[in-house]
């Protein structure tokens, strides 16, 4: 009965959120959250990625960046 939501942030600001509801008991498992393209665009800069689980955080945000080819 738990939710995972994936936050995606470029240079703070919120540019995509989504909730994986489970069901059921993820024990052992991998839970992966992934995003593309058709998402959003994936502008050069400062992004994180986080993870919560019914609205805590699971760990702290991970930080990326994207550079300009």
């Amino acid at each position: 009965g738990s939710v995972v939501t994936a936050r995606w942030t470029y240079e703070g600001a919120v540019r995509g959120q989504y909730d994986i509801p489970f069901d059921f008991d993820v024990n052992n498992a991998c839970i992966w959250a992934y995003i593309d393209q058709t998402d959003f665009e994936f502008t050069p800069g400062n992004w994180t990625v986080a993870l919560d689980v019914d609205g805590y955080n699971l760990v702290a945000p991970l930080s990326f960046s994207i550079t300009a080819p």
